[in-house]
């Protein structure tokens, strides 16, 4: 396992293809992320990258929702629904406050390899985080 910094250095404007099907998704990252920085189980294939709002595990993730008085701390999976798109959206936080984030994104914008991202806080469901 690594850590989320050392899993940032590695990707950094790099392209992640986790499953192998050739297209660079957000949700290629997240799964990339859990596989070396966790080695959790994968969670179940999904449409969109909001579905990971609902399809994630639960016996390795809280599910945090987005709210004004919370922010994302490094290595948390932040989660857009589909005010976003209509397929939302999947991101690793690097750091955050309550007003603003940056995350470690792929596909954001369309065809772009992993890079850091500032974000502010709109269509965010919320973020998992590892279980204590």
């Amino acid at each position: 396992m690594i850590t989320p910094d050392t899993f940032f250095a590695k990707y950094d404007q790099k392209f992640v293809d986790f499953d192998g099907n050739a297209k660079y998704w957000c949700v290629d990252l997240y799964r990339q992320f859990v596989k070396e920085c966790f080695n959790f189980p994968q969670s179940p294939i999904v449409a969109g990258a909001k579905d990971i709002w609902t399809t994630y595990l639960t016996e390795y993730f809280d599910k945090i929702d987005n709210s004004p008085t919370n922010c994302p701390i490094k290595g948390d999976i932040l989660v857009w629904g589909s005010g976003l798109s209509v397929d939302g959206h999947v991101a690793i936080c690097k750091d955050g406050d309550p007003n603003q984030f940056t995350s470690m994104d792929q596909n954001w914008p369309v065809g772009s390899p992993c890079h850091f991202v500032p974000h502010n806080y709109n269509n965010v469901l919320g973020w998992l985080r590892v279980k204590t």
